[in-house]
């Protein structure tokens, strides 16, 4: 028990901090300046529940061919991984609802 209760510590104590910077709630003059910076113009704003907001850019028009090509690579892995969560999320619900129905019949 002791050694188990070392290695709880040990493991509580090395645990990683996350942080944050920046601002949670942005206005559309910080999102405009914010894509300005990345050669973007403003598509527009997403509220992602109480705790924060963030900004959605676009290349602008006239841009440059490797930063189309780079965002192109970005916006298909972002699909790729939304479309697996969703899955995954879909198989849980699926499973927890089986597991439910299967219990109220005992």
């Amino acid at each position: 028990m002791k050694r188990f209760s070392l290695v709880l510590m040990m493991l509580t104590l090395t645990g990683c901090a996350t942080t944050f910077s920046g601002e949670a709630h942005l206005e559309k003059a910080d999102c405009v300046q914010k894509c300005k910076s990345w050669g973007m113009t403003l598509a527009g704003m997403v509220a992602m529940g109480e705790y924060s907001d963030a900004c959605v850019c676009k290349a602008s028009p006239g841009g440059s061919a490797a930063l189309d090509q780079e965002l192109d690579l970005h916006f298909a892995a972002a699909s790729t991984a939304s479309g697996a969560t969703g899955v995954i999320l879909q198989a849980r619900r699926a499973k927890s609802a089986s597991a439910a129905s299967a219990g109220s019949f005992h």
